[in-house]
């Protein structure tokens, strides 16, 4: 019998466990959503540096900014596209050849990555580290080129993992002879990374399907179109 003044203590169980079960199947989609969302604002991020290497080519000659680290680590900025000082240290996006074209540092880091810094970057004068992103290290000064026919298929920009960025720089070469690269793509929206085309535009991918393209060489501006 219900008493006139509450539920019985079957019924509160009864009530706990369904909102148990509700909560149980509910709170992963949830946490879904809310890295769709953070993907969603990784690709915006990527299209607004593309915009800004777009820019920079204008006014260079048709020509991409540089992805390496180009001093020797004597504190000053490198001047590559990223604001790098220095592999393993200290990285400034202000400082970056297109930084003057996108104007805002916040691009240049994806909200899933905030708050966890790269596993190679361990001097906390150089943290937190602002950068998500790396550029295709074969991409250096290069034009449009021959590139019109490929030019969806070739990574200019990637999501890197936080566990090899440390410089801007992705080398993918070690994925194309077989064995794992200096630099591995993001695996953190969904079990894949973002990545920005050379034509500029920007999709998701499954990190199998990165790997695949790199160990085929298919992000190489110097192969013949196909």
């Amino acid at each position: 019998m219900r008493s006139e003044n509450g539920f019985t203590l079957v019924e509160l169980l009864v009530v706990i466990a369904i909102i148990a079960v509700l909560a149980a199947i509910l709170f992963p989609v949830f946490l879904t959503v809310k890295e769709n969302g953070r993907q969603n604002t990784c690709l915006s991020n990527l299209k607004q540096l593309g915009a800004g290497m777009r820019l920079y080519a204008d006014d260079c000659n048709g020509q991409y900014p540089i992805s390496r680290v180009m001093n020797g680590g004597d504190g000053n900025p490198s001047g590559n596209w990223a604001g790098v000082y220095i592999v393993f240290g200290k990285c400034d996006p202000r400082l970056g050849q297109i930084f003057r074209y996108v104007r805002n540092v916040d691009v240049y880091r994806c909200p899933s990555d905030r708050g966890v810094n790269p596993t190679r970057v361990t001097d906390p004068n150089d943290l937190p580290y602002p950068l998500s992103y790396s550029m295709n290290n074969i991409s250096d000064y290069r034009t449009g080129g021959n590139m019109e026919v490929s030019a969806s298929k070739i990574g200019l920009l990637i999501h890197e993992g936080r566990d090899t960025i440390d410089d801007g720089d992705f080398y993918w070469y070690g994925w194309r002879d077989g064995g794992e690269g200096h630099n591995n793509p993001s695996k953190i929206h969904n079990g894949g990374t973002c990545v920005l085309y050379y034509d500029l535009h920007a999709k998701w991918q499954k990190y199998e399907t990165v790997i695949q393209a790199l160990s085929n060489g298919d992000w190489d501006p110097l192969r013949v179109t196909r």
